[in-house]
Formats: C-alpha cells, structure tokens, sequence
C-alpha cells in the first residue's frame, strides 16, 4: 500500500502549491468543455480527474470544497446531463483510490468536519482580537505586519491557543485586520458581485468566447477567495491578475 500520510499531514511535499494551481485553474479547464463527447473533452476529463486524485492526495480540505462549488456552478452554467455525470463517475473513482492508496488515518483526516481550532481561541478568534485594537483603520498590508501585531499582543492574551503568528486563515478578517472596516465591507460587496455575475450567467444562454472567459475568471475568483479564503489563508497578489484578465476580455471579439 502507499502511504500518503506522511506527505499530506507533515508537510513532505509543497502541497498547497498543488492545490492552489489546481482550485485557480480548474475553472479555465471547465469552459474548455464545449464540444460534448469529443476526444478534446475526454482529454480535458482526463485532466480534471488526474487534479482530482492529486488535491485529495493533499488533504487541503479547503480545496475539496472550493472544487466542489466550482463544479456545482458550472454544472447549472452548463445545464448538460453528460458533464454531470462525468463528474459524479469522477468523484466516486476518486474516493476508491483515495480509500486504497492513502494511509487510514489521512483519509480520516480528510473528511474531518472540524474548523481545527479556527474558531474560538484558534486563529479567527485571535483575528478578532487584534480587530477590536483598531476596527477602522486596521493596521496596514503585509504579513511582517500581522507578525508585528500578533507578537505585540501575545503577552496580554494568554487563553491564545496559538502562540505562532501563522495567520487569520479566514480572507474577509485579514482584510478587515489589513484595512479596516471600510476594506472589510469593500471585498464583501465584490464576492457578493461574483455571485450575481455567476447567476446572471446561469440564466444566459449566450456563450461566446468573451462570455466563457468571463465564466472561468469568476468561478476562479469563487473557488479561491470566497470559498477556500474562508477556511485558510489565500494570496492575495493573485487579486492583480485576476484584474487584468477582467480588463483584457475587453478585446475579444464576439
């Protein structure tokens, strides 16, 4: 048997790395998918489910979620009963590797439906604290900063269960811990765009080139900021390309 323990719950490997490009990408394989039963198809399917095998191989539960949203998205985007299918197939032969090859206590591990110690004391509820020095302002961008912040005020909270400066692990409280209130309600109101841009697309039955790529771009954005950003910490210099894609489809040509 292989185990994979070790590669997933010590850190053998830079599994983040694999999941990130694989939660960001995946949306752009996705409308790909345009031509039903072709051999492109089935070489895009291939892909997705080899990325399938390698997220779960990672135990980065955060991304399992952002993968499964972005599928449900682009399943009622799509309305197409084969691609449907195909992914149930996928997930099903997934989860019979992932029981034959990974370790039984990483697979437990896998489907642990615990925050692991965000809530509380753990990560968000330090987030909190260091929130309620300066909610409307917030302390400034960068990491060294929350390092600074979090070591200046680790002696006056001793019920901390972290004593680390490892991060929010939740986006929405690192931007408002990064620029206050203000930043806070800013970013939710652009998820709360993505998600309206998605149903708009969902009721639409124009897919042009500019469209599809509008699609990839906001199920990007979803995977990897609305929903994996709330359970883990995310990189925020991502946000820069994103923007210049958006700009960019400007130029297609319908």
């Amino acid at each position: 048997m292989l185990d994979l323990g070790t590669f997933t719950i010590q850190g053998g490997g830079d599994y983040r790395g694999y999941s990130d490009y694989i939660t960001l990408l995946l949306p752009f394989a996705l409308v790909t998918l345009k031509y039903p039963k072709s051999i492109t198809n089935n070489l895009v399917y291939l892909l997705i489910f080899l990325s399938f095998i390698i997220t779960f191989s990672t135990g980065a539960r955060g991304a399992y979620l952002a993968i499964g949203i972005t599928i449900i998205f682009w399943l009622i985007i799509k309305k197409d009963w084969y691609s449907f299918i195909t992914f149930i197939g996928m997930t099903f032969f997934t989860l019979i590797i992932g029981y034959i090859l990974i370790d039984p206590n990483t697979f437990a591990h896998i489907f642990q439906t615990s925050t692991s110690g965000r809530s509380g004391s753990g990560t968000w509820g330090i987030a909190w604290d260091l929130i309620k020095i300066k909610p409307l302002t917030g302390f400034g961008y960068g990491s060294e900063i929350f390092v600074k912040v979090f070591n200046e005020n680790l002696s006056v909270h001793n019920h901390w269960l972290i004593k680390n400066p490892i991060g929010a692990h939740n986006i929405f409280l690192t931007m408002w811990l990064y620029g206050g209130i203000f930043l806070f309600l800013s970013f939710i109101l652009l998820n709360l765009n993505v998600v309206k841009e998605l149903i708009y697309y969902s009721k639409s039955k124009r897919m042009e080139p500019r469209d599809l790529l509008s699609i990839a771009i906001l199920l990007s954005f979803l995977s990897e900021f609305t929903v994996r950003g709330f359970f883990e910490d995310v990189q925020l210099e991502i946000l820069g390309i994103y923007f210049g894609i958006l700009l960019s489809r400007n130029y297609l040509k319908n």
